[in-house]
């Protein structure tokens, strides 16, 4: 009787052991794919960062205005903008 309570004892912590470890190693894993995460967030970040000051840059005023100067483009007049209303009649304009 004690030889198989002692049995049943052994074969539960060989069981519990390898069930843990299995945990450890999934634990470990997640680890590894969070850190992993957290840099590549910190990157794009980064990069988007990056587009911002480009952008901001590259749509400066005094820029823009420059190239449209030397592409001979002038500012809009009052006469060039037409309010148009269109009705819909029976799915024809």
């Amino acid at each position: 009787m004690k030889l198989s309570a002692a049995l049943v004892m052994f074969v539960f912590l060989a069981v519990s052991f390898v069930l843990m470890m299995h945990v450890k190693n999934d634990v470990q894993a997640l680890q590894h794919r969070r850190a992993a995460l957290v840099a590549e967030q910190a990157q794009l970040r980064e990069a988007e960062r990056v587009v911002e000051a480009e952008y901001a840059y590259l749509g400066r005023p005094d820029r823009l205005r420059t190239y449209a100067e030397g592409a001979g483009l002038q500012p809009v007049t009052s006469g060039q903008i037409k309010i148009l209303s269109v009705t819909a009649t029976g799915g024809r304009l």
